[in-house]
């Protein structure tokens, strides 16, 4: 009786420090989370204002970790010459300018991957292609791919690739520097 007894203080004593360190790496988690939807938020901020001359964005999230992670974040906009909006509420052109710009908010200059972005600018007016062209000929050292039909956007490249299907029925492609 007395060695079950000692088992069992044993094995709740081991139970409570399991209890410590969960909570504590729950409340790590918590403050890593926060740190980096703030950084991303940051981010997101001056690129859609980068994007759109007298517009914001924002993303909405709970900054307790336990009500967050319930709760999930949230986007907000506001376009120029309108009022805050939920993302859902967007047009069309307005939330494709929104995801443009959380994507390169994801993804810093200097990440090494490359980013390939297909038809991003086809709901954009030809003011914000323009600004979406500008801001990628900024951000020295990324990598990124743009599938587009739009001058800005072609204009602003430093190389361009051209696919066309060739005399025998196949794909060729073909590339010019700028």
């Amino acid at each position: 009786v007395k060695r079950l007894r000692a088992d069992s203080e044993a094995e709740q004593a081991a139970l409570r420090d399991a209890l410590r360190r969960l909570e504590s790496l729950t409340a790590e988690r918590g403050r890593v989370v926060l740190g980096k939807l703030s950084e991303v938020d940051g981010r997101l901020r001056a690129t859609f204002r980068a994007l759109c001359d007298d517009g914001d964005a924002s993303l909405e999230y709970a900054t307790t970790p336990a009500v967050l992670f319930e709760e999930g974040v949230s986007i907000r906009a506001r376009p120029p010459q309108s009022e805050w909006s939920h993302f859902e509420e967007l047009s069309g052109g307005q939330k494709a300018l929104v995801a443009v710009a959380l994507q390169l908010a994801l993804h810093p200059p200097d990440a090494s991957h490359p980013c390939l972005y297909d038809e991003v600018d086809a709901a954009l007016d030809t003011r914000r292609t323009k600004a979406l062209a500008d801001f990628m000929a900024q951000r020295e050292g990324a990598q990124s791919i743009f599938v587009s039909h739009r001058p800005e956007l072609l204009e602003a490249a430093t190389m361009l690739v051209g696919c066309y299907v060739g005399e025998s029925g196949g794909s060729q492609a073909v590339s010019v520097m700028a």
